[in-house]
């Protein structure tokens, strides 16, 4: 096989992706496809764009909605409540992705670690 078909360089490597009935391709082209709009948009018109896609974002007992299917205190989604995006300007035009999936920490860990990375900033 081709290694340039399975060595992926993100600025050089083809898109491949697998067979339509499997569900994890059409997010990918969903993704792929919404992005290429954005960029689009953003090259016809100026569009001012920042992209977050976040992932293994929830924790045990932290995949609810307030008051419905959960406590009605507190908020699940442990990050949304660390951060936000105070400078647009500073983002625009970037996509983020926020996660690692080999990394697994404390709500107090990732407290301390947010509290770092702004105090850098």
């Amino acid at each position: 096989m081709d290694p340039a078909y399975y060595v992926l360089k993100e600025d050089e490597s083809p898109c491949i992706f697998g067979p339509i009935e499997k569900q994890r391709w059409s997010y990918a082209c969903a993704n792929q496809l919404i992005e290429r709009l954005i960029y689009a948009e953003d090259a016809e018109t100026g569009l001012e764009f920042t992209i977050v896609k976040p992932f293994n974002w929830i924790g045990p007992r932290m995949d609810f909605i307030p008051g419905i299917d959960g406590p009605s205190e507190g908020v699940p989604r442990v990050l949304a409540c660390f951060s936000n995006l105070r400078n647009p300007a500073r983002a625009n035009g970037h996509i983020f992705n926020v996660g690692n999936p080999h990394n697994e920490v404390t709500v107090r860990h990732l407290g301390e670690m947010m509290t770092e990375v702004k105090n850098s900033l």
